[in-house]
């Protein structure tokens, strides 16, 4: 029997406060976010503003959004194709 590939739903939309650390799965194997597999980029109204990359870190298997200003984002997980939306 072959084995299954790690897997997990996603919400698709995530709420915290601004500045607080934001944490949702990883299922990569990277050590460091990499821009291929991973994008925040900060919204106004229905246009981008701003890429907030280097908010992403990696820890003991899950995705890291850090000090994030108050605002709404979008970050997509490519090689999963998920998009979720952030308010901060």
């Amino acid at each position: 029997m072959p084995l299954r590939r790690d897997q997990h739903t996603y919400p698709h939309t995530l709420h915290g406060r601004a500045g607080e650390t934001l944490v949702v799965p990883y299922l990569g194997s990277a050590a460091e976010p990499l821009r291929d597999e991973l994008s925040l980029l900060e919204l106004r109204e229905d246009s981008y503003l701003a890429d907030r990359f280097h908010t992403l870190a990696i820890k003991d298997g899950m995705l890291q959004l850090r000090n994030l200003p108050a605002g709404d984002y979008e970050l997509r997980i490519k090689h999963l194709n998920v998009t979720i939306r952030v308010r901060s």
